[in-house]
C-alpha cells in the first residue's frame, strides 16, 4: 500500500484476482507495450516497483493505480469481476480514509507497537537465517585439524600405542585411519551427486560436535581388530622365542 501516491502493489491486487503475481506480471507487461504504441501514458495506471519477499530478495512488481485497478477489472468478466471491483474501491477508500482521520493517542500507542513487533519479528527471522547459514556452511579450516587430530589419537589408541608394531604396520596403519573416516563419511552423508564420498572437510558446522561424539564412539570392524591383535602377538611371541 502507498497512501500518499493512493497506490497498491501488483502483489495484492493478484492476491484480490486469484492470479499467480508472475501472470498478473507479464498481463500488466503487455499492457504497458500497447499503451506505449497507443501513446498512452503508463504511469496513470501502472508503476514499475520492487518489493522484498520472504527471503528478503528483491522482486519486480508494479504499483497500481485505481485507474489501473479499473483497466484490470475491465479485463475481468462475471463474478471475478464484480469482487475484485468491490474489493479495490473498498481498499482505496480505506486509504482515503486513513489519510484524512487523525490518530487517537490510543491508535498511535498502537501503530508504534505494533510497528515495534513487526520490527523484532524481522530481527529474529534475520537472527535465524544468519545461525541457518553459519551452521550449514562447511567446516572452518581449525575445526577440520580438530577433527583431523581426533581421528589420529583414536586410530594412535587402537594400533596401541605409537610404539607399538600394528601402528609401525603402515598397511595396517592405513586401514585403520581409512576406515574411521569412511564410517565418518558415511554416518553424515558426504557424498557428492555421482555417489561418491566427500572429504570429511565437507562436514556442516552444525554437525562439528556429533562428528567428535561419533569418533570417541568409533569401533573397528571385526578383520581390523585381528589383524591388530595378530600383529601385536606375533612380535611378543618372537620376543619371547628369542630371549
Amino acid at each position: 500500500m502507498n497512501l500518499e501516491q493512493k497506490t497498491i502493489t501488483s502483489v495484492e491486487v493478484s492476491e484480490m484476482v486469484g492470479k499467480e503475481h508472475k501472470e498478473l506480471l507479464r498481463d500488466i507487461r503487455r499492457y504497458a507495450k500497447q499503451f506505449a504504441e497507443s501513446k498512452i501514458a503508463l504511469g496513470d495506471f501502472f508503476e514499475e516497483s520492487e518489493y522484498k519477499d520472504a527471503n528478503n530478495q528483491s522482486r519486480p512488481c508494479y504499483l497500481v493505480t485505481k485507474k489501473g485497478c479499473e483497466f484490470i477489472a475491465h479485463k475481468l468478466t462475471g463474478v471475478k469481476g464484480t469482487e475484485f471491483t468491490a474489493k479495490y474501491i473498498n481498499r482505496f477508500h480505506e486509504m482515503e480514509e486513513a489519510v484524512k482521520k487523525p490518530l487517537t493517542a490510543f491508535e498511535q500507542i498502537a501503530l508504534i507497537a505494533q510497528g515495534t513487533m513487526e520490527l523484532e519479528q524481522k530481527v529474529e527471522n534475520v537472527e535465524q537465517k544468519v545461525h541457518s547459514i553459519e551452521n550449514d556452511i562447511p567446516l572452518f579450516g581449525v575445526e577440520s585439524d580438530e577433527i583431523s587430530a581426533h581421528v589420529k589419537r583414536m586410530g594412535v589408541q587402537l594400533l596401541g600405542g605409537k610404539q607399538s608394531e600394528a601402528y609401525k604396520d603402515t598397511a595396517i596403519r592405513k586401514r585403520v585411519y581409512t576406515d574411521i573416516y569412511n564410517q565418518l563419511k558415511r554416518e553424515f552423508g558426504l557424498y557428492d551427486d555421482d555417489g561418491k564420498t566427500k572429504s570429511y572437510k565437507a562436514l556442516k558446522r552444525k554437525d562439528l560436535a556429533e562428528a567428535h561424539e561419533f569418533v570417541d564412539c568409533y569401533t573397528l570392524p571385526a578383520y581390523l581388530a585381528e589383524q591388530i591383535r595378530d600383529c601385536n602377538a606375533q612380535i611378543r611371541i618372537g620376543g619371547a622365542d628369542g630371549v
